[in-house]
Formats: C-alpha cells, structure tokens, sequence
C-alpha cells in the first residue's frame, strides 16, 4: 500500500529554515520543497474552493454568513493551512497518507474538510469523510465546531454517531465518530464503499475483537492495526470472549458471538442481556444495562450532600447497585418522568431521558433477533434472584473473596481490588462463603449465591487451574456438594 508521511511544523521554524536554505544556495526559493522529501512545505496558503457560484455556500445554496467569513479569517491563520496543496497532492496519489502536526494546528478541524472537497470531486462518485475520536464529546463539540465553519447546521452536511446517538442524515459528508461506531459502520459496509478513513484502535479490545470478527478477519494476530495493541492484550480479548462464549475454542465466531455484535455494548453487557432472557428479567436487565450506559444519575451538589445522601438512599436497594439504579429508572417512569421529580430527589433529568432513549434502542434489536422482553412477577421470591443470575452471566470473571486480612482478591487471578469508593455496604453470601461480585469499571457489590459461579461459567471455574487460595478451597467444598446431588429444578 502506498504510503505518504507529511509534517506540520511551527510556521516560524519552518521560515527559518527555508531563510537558511535560500542563503545556502544564494539563491531565491519558491518556499517549496521536493514532493520526495520527508517534509512537504508550501510557501501559499489556498483559500477553500467551490465549484459553484463565488460568495454561495455549495452545500445549501444560500450566501455565506457573516459568522463564515470570520470564521475564515481565523482558519487561514492556521500553521496547516500552509501544506493544503501538498495535502490535496498526495491524497490524490497515495492510498494512505500519515500527517503529524503539532496540538492547535488545525489537524482535526481543517483536514477532514479538504478530505470532503476532495471525495466530492469526481461528479456523480462522491463519497463521504468519516473522522474518529477517542471520547464521545470531542466528536460532538468538533462536529459543532466544523458545521459553523461550513456554514450548515449540525446534522445536516455535518453530523456525528456516538453510541446511542446519531446526529447525521442524508445529506451528510462528513460525519465525526468515536472508533467504535466506525467498525459499526464496517459492519453494514465491510468496504465502507461510502468512505475509506484511516482508523486508530482505541475502544475497549474486547468490544473491537468481536466486531472484526464479525466482519469476517480471522487472523488477529497479522492484522494490520495502525495503533498494534501488545499481544498480550490481544490475547486476553479472545480469552475473554472465549468464556463469554462468543468465540468457540478454535476463535470462531459463534451464533451467540453474532448476535453479541449487533449490540453497541461492551461484551460483557451483551452476554448479560442477552441471557437474561433465560432468565425471565430481560426487561429489567434492559433497564440497568441503559442505566450503566449513561452518565451518572446520582447529582450530590456540595452545598446539599447530606440532602443528597440521604435521597440516594431512598432509592438503594441491599442487594447492590444494580438494583439501585433499576429502582430510580422505575420511579423515574412511575412519576412520569417529570423533570420537578429529578430535581427534588437529586436526579440528573438528562442521564435519565438519555438511558430512556438508549433502552428503546437496545429493544428494537432485541426485537430484531427475537429476544423475548419478559419480568417475573414482582411479589415471586424469584423476582431479585432471577436478575442477580443474569448479572453473574455477564460478570462472572468480576469475582472477588474476601481474605480474613479485610482485603479483597480475584478468585482466580490473586489480584489485589478495592471496592469503588461509591459501594455503601459489601454483601456476602451464607455463613461461611465470602464470595462477593463486582462490576467491572465500578466494582459495584451483587451478592450472587456461590453455586451460581460454578453452574452459569464451569468453563472458567475450572477448579485445577485456579491458584492455590482460600476461594479455591471454599470452591472445592462447594463443588463436592453440588456433585453429590441434582442440580436444583427449574435453575
């Protein structure tokens, strides 16, 4: 594949330089340099072109703004404005072109809008320009940003997708995401014949294994990533959907791995939800995976954290966090989702209407594989113990024992953890086991039964591969009881 590096320098510092290569050769220099080279400059800035009429926005037809020109006047002043023509050059010949520039020289906001004259060029063949982000509000805010310097609205010519949210339309060409909607993106355009923008790894590797998968690459390992994570890494993403049971124990995608990749969730969540089907709680465990999808509902202002306090905690609930949050999404809808509500009970109005919107879409592709959407009756004692089984589904490897020195370590690995600093009370099961479940990016406490380790995951609670510690005893003991009588009807 043809590749093409250019670097953006300070504008000062590339001055001097070009100074000091006319007085080497004592002669007068255009200020352009050998398109061999490893640095490409360009003495002239280029103004943004449009084949339509001058002083008329080509994408709506209309006069440009005020706000235009002076945005423009600011554009031009940018150190990458001056390799523009270079740029254009070698994107015009090269399949990949690598550009470094310095934080403030205009990368993110000014490239992707030449990308957009140039994919336009070709009458009839035009094709859109997709940019990733790391975080979900740098492409919101850059989006923002490059729709005023084109003079068109937010969703419109420029738009973003975000998880749970797409801000774009028909007339999109250019379109801001996060690196994990772009292999969204792949999986409905494994070409993405719409677009071909470079690509960095930077989603959670569990979640970007699954969907390359899906979209047919099977050897990882020679894949050719721009950002190559460790191998180490890359292998406990396969270990890890392989106890999921996403990948079969030769790394091929199995039906419930498909299934898992239509979903916009880590691994783990989708594993959970789906299972929870099993075990007739899917449409609360919809409402907590929404719940945990959005930010924190919880608001505790500093003039009113006793207040706040105390309002959480009409909402907890003693199995854990999980059913604290299914408990504020039900009083949520019980009081109409009325804003007046949130703010008298210390909720954040937004993260709820926004975890509303995500549950609905998390529906229509359960809706879609026909995953049913059923609830135990809520006075069955079943109702919380059905939901705790669906967690442990999902979260099974998020295992900790509680060693008699008050600390916690992972059952099988012997790591040292800490409970999040948000848990209000650890919870253990029976009288003797001191097994405790936490969540993964909170370490959030559930109280699963012991039994429910060994009988939802006996692929990863393989007793003989554990290290020699207390929870492997206590796990032994359990397994010889489990094995000298029948599994429980109806588990």
């Amino acid at each position: 594949m043809s590749k093409r590096r250019i670097e953006v320098m300070d504008p000062f510092i590339k001055k001097k330089r070009e100074e000091k290569a006319a007085a080497a050769a004592k002669s007068g220099s255009s200020g352009e340099s050998s398109s061999d080279g490893s640095v490409a400059t360009l003495g002239t800035a280029m103004a943004p072109t449009a084949t339509s009429t001058p002083g008329v926005n080509p994408y709506t037809g209309l006069p440009h703004s005020p706000r235009y020109h002076e945005l423009l006047r600011r554009r031009l002043g940018l150190p990458v404005w001056e390799y523009k023509n270079d740029f254009m050059r070698q994107l015009s010949t090269h399949q990949c072109v690598v550009l470094v520039g310095e934080t403030g020289s205009g990368k993110t906001t000014q490239i992707p809008q030449w990308c957009v004259e140039f994919a336009s060029a070709p009458p009839g063949r035009s094709k859109g320009v997709a940019c990733t982000q790391p975080r979900r509000v740098a492409a919101m805010s850059v989006a923002q940003r490059v729709a005023e310097e084109m003079d068109v609205a937010l969703g419109q010519q420029v738009g973003y997708s975000i998880r749970f949210e797409d801000c774009s339309g028909p007339q999109t060409v250019l379109k801001y995401m996060t690196d994990g909607m772009l292999l969204r993106e792949a999986m409905s355009d494994p070409m993405l014949e719409q677009c071909r923008p470079p690509y960095r790894c930077r989603s959670n590797l569990g979640s970007v294994v699954l969907q390359l998968k899906k979209l047919g690459i099977d050897d990882l390992v020679h894949f050719d990533f721009m950002d190559p994570p460790a191998p180490e890494t890359l292998m406990r993403a396969l270990e890890l959907l392989n106890y999921l049971a996403a990948l079969d124990d030769d790394g091929n995608l199995t039906d419930l791995g498909a299934v898992m990749a239509e979903f916009p969730l880590d691994p783990q969540l989708a594993k959970m939800l789906i299972a929870s089907c099993n075990h007739n709680c899917s449409n609360e465990i919809l409402s907590i995976t929404a719940m945990l999808s959005v930010p924190q509902c919880f608001v505790r202002p500093n003039e009113a954290r006793k207040a706040a306090d105390e309002a959480k905690m009409r909402f907890a609930h003693i199995d854990g966090d999980h059913l604290t949050l299914l408990n504020v999404y039900h009083a949520f809808k019980q009081n109409m989702e009325d804003p007046h509500w949130c703010y008298d009970n210390f909720i954040n109005y937004r993260s709820l209407k926004s975890g509303d919107n995500v549950r609905q879409q998390l529906s229509r592709i359960m809706d879609r594989f026909s995953l049913k959407r059923t609830s135990t009756e809520f006075t069955s004692k079943d109702y919380y113990i059905n939901i705790r089984k669906a967690l442990v589904n999902g979260f099974f490897m998020q295992v900790a024992h509680l060693e008699r020195s008050g600390h916690y370590l992972t059952v099988k690995d012997n790591q040292s953890v800490c409970k999040h600093w948000s848990v209000r009370r650890a919870f253990f099961v029976g009288v003797k086991s001191s097994v405790s479940y936490l969540s993964t990016n909170t370490m959030r406490d559930v109280p699963p039964a012991a039994e429910w380790l060994l009988r939802i995951a006996p692929q990863y609670y393989e007793l003989n591969n554990f290290p020699v510690c207390e929870a492997r005893r206590q796990l032994e003991l359990l397994q010889a009881r489990l094995d000298s009588k029948p599994y429980q009807e109806g588990f």
